[in-house]
């Protein structure tokens, strides 16, 4: 699990912000306050663990359900996204990243 924001813009709403649940080099579940629909394109902006430079991914959604952590809270919703291209030079920053943050 990686916690931090990230934005996203779909094209059926507003621009919006989510907090990661996890990522990886093919995908993201995030959770959000906005309720999206599956099979609709993203494009998702985020930062690891302090980079300069803000990454883009574009994916589609492949889940939405319901946050059981925040059913009525600012976070509501889990969101599934698939990339729609690989990110394999995520690995080692979610490495690095995970190795900081660990208990």
């Amino acid at each position: 699990e990686i916690l931090f924001p990230m934005r996203l813009e779909a094209q059926q709403g507003e621009p919006g912000f989510a907090v990661s649940r996890n990522l990886s080099t093919g995908g993201t579940l995030m959770a959000t306050a906005a309720d999206l629909k599956v099979g609709a394109p993203v494009k998702i902006f985020f930062q690891i663990g302090g980079e300069a430079a803000e990454r883009r991914a574009e994916g589609r959604i492949v889940r939405v359900a319901t946050n059981e952590d925040d059913p009525h809270g600012l976070w509501p919703y889990l969101v599934g996204v698939r990339f729609a291209a690989a990110m394999p030079e995520l690995d080692p920053l979610l490495e690095q990243y995970a190795t900081r943050h660990e208990s």
